[in-house]
């Protein structure tokens, strides 16, 4: 659990929750422990930061980049989160722990709309991938129960392919950007979330061809090379042999894969080149 040399924030945490339920009742209380846990939890572990040394920056990437991806947040909804945590820092602030509570509620509320609308876009992409699940699920268990539907319909076959497509998509895109949560920012996680729909939205539709697994992997070594963390030339780098490590594939296939991809893909800006 967290911990912090000038301030003991199981302390602190438990006093909030307490005048929390008091003021708005158990359900709420709970919710707003979960937020503050996973606040302070993610800053104090995650970012190496003690809460003397919390600052506008710092909780606004915990707010975008961290939080708006925790799955029993996106669930929730992004509605009660900076609320919640503004009164959190601002409890912090009347015990002389955070001086600079007010600068970091004022950062939080000019980012809630932006991370209302992120928690609102990953939604829909954990529906849309629950629901592409399920109809596949079915049309299985249809067939497998010697139902109506034929594998051989071209309807079923095109349904069944722009479903693999979609579920191939979210997989490569999801373990991308699990890798990329040891970089310090976004830089590569958003260079594959351009590259995942580039590939994606080909005519050739190259993501419903070999394994998933070696598509992420060059994915993120295609990303990192226009992000100049991989020079090319150098023999694919240690971070190369950490991706394919990460894989458990081979390095050489991971590079093959990532020079092949390149066809499918045209020179943008999103990524530097």
């Amino acid at each position: 659990m967290i911990s912090d040399r000038a301030v003991d924030l199981k302390k602190e945490i438990s006093e909030f929750i307490k005048d929390e339920i008091l003021l708005h009742g158990t359900e709420r209380g709970d919710r707003a422990a979960i937020i503050v846990n996973d606040f302070s939890t993610i800053l104090c572990e995650d970012y190496k930061k003690k809460v003397s040394e919390w600052d506008t920056k710092t909780v606004k990437e915990c707010l975008m980049n961290e939080m708006a991806d925790t799955p029993c947040i996106i669930r929730e909804g992004g509605g009660v989160v900076v609320p919640v945590i503004c009164r959190f820092l601002l409890h912090l602030h009347e015990h002389g722990h955070l001086p600079d509570a007010i600068n970091l509620s004022k950062a939080l509320l000019s980012a809630d709309p932006a991370f209302k609308a992120k928690i609102a876009s990953n939604e829909k992409e954990l529906d849309l991938f629950a629901n592409v699940v399920l109809d596949l699920f079915l049309h299985q268990t249809v067939e497998m129960k010697g139902g109506d539907t034929n594998p051989d319909n071209p309807s079923f076959s095109t349904t069944l392919s722009t479903n693999e497509s979609t579920i191939r998509k979210v997989m490569i895109r999801l373990r991308c950007d699990e890798f990329c949560d040891r970089f310090s920012d976004d830089r590569v996680s958003e260079c594959c979330a351009h590259l995942v729909r580039d590939l994606a939205n080909h005519p050739e539709s190259p993501l419903l061809r070999g394994d998933p697994l070696l598509w992420s992997a060059a994915i993120i070594y295609n990303a990192c090379q226009r992000e100049n963390l991989i020079r090319r030339g150098t023999g694919g780098s240690h971070l190369g042999e950490e991706i394919a490590l990460n894989f458990d594939i081979k390095l050489s296939s991971m590079r093959s894969k990532a020079l092949a991809m390149k066809k499918y893909l045209a020179p943008t800006d999103y990524c530097r080149n």
